[in-house]
């Protein structure tokens, strides 16, 4: 069991309506019993447990803690706790949490034997005779004495300990042989007895059997000059109104039957006529009460009028023989304290002591024996209503249908009611008649005790962007269901619109809650997806300046963390950006559409040289296979090349710039174009091949022509006209780079053919 803490307890949070002080509830043949147990509450717990713990040592074996209920509804609990045969202290304690809330105690309670006596005065007694008390605290009764014959009973559960001055409900006359008989029971089986008495005096079987069948009957005693009638019902009522009752809440073990002497005289009934009568009472007072109700008969016939009958006494005995018939043999009183001083009853007088001698006698026949064999009848089970809510918000209580009886606190008599808030009661018979227990039902404890809260996850105003923004919750324990103004049942909700919400909670019985407070939720609309507008492009040139900006005009939130209306980008790079805009409300936009950006590093200025007669050079070191270059003449573009080298024939200013192609962040291309080199201004020669320089002092000459000559063969002739060196080219497209190591210091003459072209040169070697 898990551990608790405990709570001050500053109010009265529970009550406990059954069981009383000092019931005894019959155990069954293995020494084992329940206590049936109600009690309402007033408020909200969620467990109900119970404890028996013996009054004295060895008058039973403690429990643990019992759950008796977890989470008990509409204002009650029910349960049982079953326990071995004893004498207990009861505690029942409420907790929510497992917060222990309050402790309540029944100071006696017992599991044990219930007898019920009945007959004619030897079994109700004979006031101011000597009858002795109980000593012990277990030998229990009602204190109450039927005089009026009512019908039915009063609900009297106030037991008392069944001492000298005390009568046995409902009819007994002081405690007669039972407070010592309770003694030696007590003793002997150690656990607790309880007592009633349906005995009434001068009564004849006879008496016993017409009343049984509803019939007037007549005492043939005092039927003197005229038919004496008996109250209605008497003697049976009695015993039928507390099996009924007192039997139905607490078991029976048995019925003690001590009667007989009206049937010896003056009725003089023989045996079967006796039985006969007899049996025709046990049968209906099993059809009364339970079809295995035991009986013990005692065999009772003296009188003051005649001595020992046998008719009497073997009608009796048929009884108790018939075989299945679960009747036992009680004391054999005939032969008990003869002479009696009345000749009738018994008597306790110093030196003769018949009523102790009479409990003696009963004790013996209350042997292992009876209670090994015996059938006891226990308690009957508790009875709890349906509890649910109809359609207008009112509780119905309803009970199983096929009772005998039902009778509501407002004075219904069906199975079902319908009513407002209240406390309602219901008291209800089963088909034979026998009181069951029904817990009284707080209707106002039936409904939710609170109305929801709603919480939100967020702040009640939200932007709405077409999806759920904000879920509401109804917070009230105990719900089943709910029920919401805009027409849902969960507990929580989704809302993505401006609007009053409210909702009502209804628990496992149907019943609906107050309705809570409105919450009103206001959804503000989210601005436009924003367009990027870029300026000049997305894609430049070292140099020029990116402006980004955009077509909205709330409050731009760029991915870059800023928040001004326009980006300037003026260095080299790549760039990505995404554009959010956020209203007046705080609603933040759809982020735009990405824009990939670039700004391209220019070429460095080339450097132009001429370094052949014909043939300008453009330089600067930092070329990339992929450049192509832009010659102008004269401030006018001449052509673009892929080569570092251009052939002019014209006189002119010139320049050259570098164009370089880059590929952008999205798949374009742009041509970056760097500043012009400075100029060169070139003066055409006459020739139309040259070879230079001249005169040369290396190992390298250079062949330019003027026009691009093909399918050129070249010869070096000495001065004497001796062919020294010679070799071929394909064309003079570009200068030619001559290696000249082979020759010697002197002077040559170059002669070049081609087709449709002849000329010739002189070279000076230097080296």
């Amino acid at each position: 069991m898990g551990s608790y803490s405990t709570s001050a307890q500053t109010n009265n949070i529970f009550t406990i309506n059954f069981p009383t002080n000092r019931i005894v509830f019959q155990r069954n043949n293995d020494n084992v019993g329940f206590i049936n147990i109600i009690g309402n509450y007033s408020q909200i717990i969620d467990k109900v447990e119970a404890k028996l713990t013996p009054v004295l040592a060895g008058q039973g074996v403690e429990t643990n803690w019992s759950v008796i209920q977890e989470n008990p509804k509409a204002g009650y609990f029910t349960g049982k706790i079953q326990g071995q045969g004893g004498w207990y202290k009861l505690d029942i304690r409420v907790s929510k949490d497992n917060v222990i809330l309050q402790t309540k105690t029944i100071e006696k309670v017992g599991i044990g034997e219930v007898f019920i006596a009945l007959g004619q005065s030897n079994a109700q007694g004979i006031p101011n005779y000597g009858a002795k008390g109980a000593t012990d605290d277990r030998v229990n009764t009602i204190d109450f004495q039927n005089t009026e014959v009512l019908d039915p009973l009063p609900e009297n559960l106030n037991f008392v300990q069944l001492s000298e001055k005390v009568n046995i409900a409902p009819s007994g006359d002081g405690p007669w042989c039972y407070g010592e008989l309770g003694d030696r029971l007590v003793k002997r089986l150690n656990v607790p007895v309880a007592f009633f008495n349906e005995g009434l005096l001068l009564v004849s079987v006879i008496n016993w059997r017409e009343s049984a069948e509803g019939k007037p009957t007549f005492n043939f005693v005092l039927d003197v000059g005229g038919r004496f009638q008996l109250p209605k019902g008497l003697p049976y009522v009695n015993l039928r109104n507390t099996l009924n009752y007192y039997g139905s809440l607490m078991g029976v073990r048995s019925l003690l039957w001590i009667q007989g002497e009206t049937d010896n005289s003056p009725n003089r009934l023989s045996a079967d006529a006796y039985s006969t009568n007899l049996q025709r009472v046990i049968d209906i007072s099993r059809n009364d009460f339970d079809e295995n109700l035991t009986w013990m008969v005692a065999r009772t016939s003296v009188t003051y009028l005649a001595p020992s009958n046998p008719e009497v006494t073997g009608g009796q005995n048929r009884v108790i023989n018939k075989a299945g018939n679960n009747v036992f043999a009680g004391p054999f009183t005939d032969n008990l304290q003869i002479p009696r001083i009345d000749n009738v009853h018994f008597q306790n007088v110093p030196g003769n002591m018949g009523i102790s001698l009479l409990a003696e006698n009963w004790d013996k026949s209350l042997d292992d024996n009876f209670f090994k064999n015996s059938k006891p009848i226990l308690a009957k089970s508790i009875i709890e209503p349906e509890i649910s809510c109809d359609a207008n918000n009112r509780v119905s209580l309803k009970l199983p249908e096929g009772l005998k009886s039902y009778e509501w606190s407002n004075n219904a008599k069906t199975n079902q009611i319908t009513v407002d808030k209240g406390t309602f009661t219901v008291a209800v018979k089963d088909p034979k008649g026998n009181k069951l227990l029904v817990p009284s039902i707080n209707t106002n404890l039936i409904y939710p005790s609170t109305k929801p809260v709603i919480t939100a996850d967020k702040s009640l105003e939200f932007c709405t962007e077409g999806t759920i923004k904000i879920e509401l919750t109804a917070n009230i324990s105990g719900a089943k269901s709910y029920i919401w103004s805009s027409g849902e049942s969960t507990q929580k909700i989704s809302v993505d619109k401006s609007g009053d919400f409210s909702v009502k909670a209804q628990n496992n019985f149907g019943c609906i809650s107050e309705v809570s407070e409105k919450v009103t939720t206001k959804a503000n609309p989210i601005p436009a997806q924003p367009k990027i507008l870029v300026s000049p492009t997305n894609n430049v040139c070292e140099g020029q300046v990116i402006t980004l900006s955009t077509d909205s005009n709330d409050k731009p939130l760029w991915s870059n963390n800023a928040n001004s209306k326009t980006i300037a980008l003026d260095k080299n790079g790549n760039y990505e950006f995404s554009l959010k805009v956020s209203n007046n409300f705080g609603c933040v936009s759809p982020t735009s559409t990405i824009e990939k950006l670039s700004i391209n590093p220019t070429p460095k200025q080339p450097i132009l040289s001429q370094i052949g007669l014909f043939t300008l050079r453009a330089s600067n070191g930092d070329f990339l296979s992929t450049d192509q270059f832009e010659w102008k003449k004269d401030n006018v573009v001449l052509l673009k090349t892929a080569s570092q080298n251009i052939k002019v024939t014209q006189n002119g200013s010139y320049q050259v710039s570098t164009l370089r192609s880059y590929k952008t962040p999205n798949n374009q291309e742009i041509s970056c174009t760097s500043k012009p080199s400075e100029a060169i201004i070139f003066q055409a020669s006459t020739n139309i091949v040259s070879v230079y320089p001249n005169p040369a002092t290396g190992d390298l000459i250079y062949l330019d022509a003027k026009e691009t000559l093909r399918n050129l063969e070249v010869k070096f002739y000495t001065v004497t006209g001796k062919q020294v060196f010679k070799f071929k080219l394909d064309d003079t497209a570009e200068r030619k780079e001559i290696d000249i190591r082979g020759l010697e210091k002197g002077v040559y003459e170059i002669k070049i053919t081609g087709d449709d072209f002849k000329g010739s040169a002189r070279l000076i070697i230097l080296k």
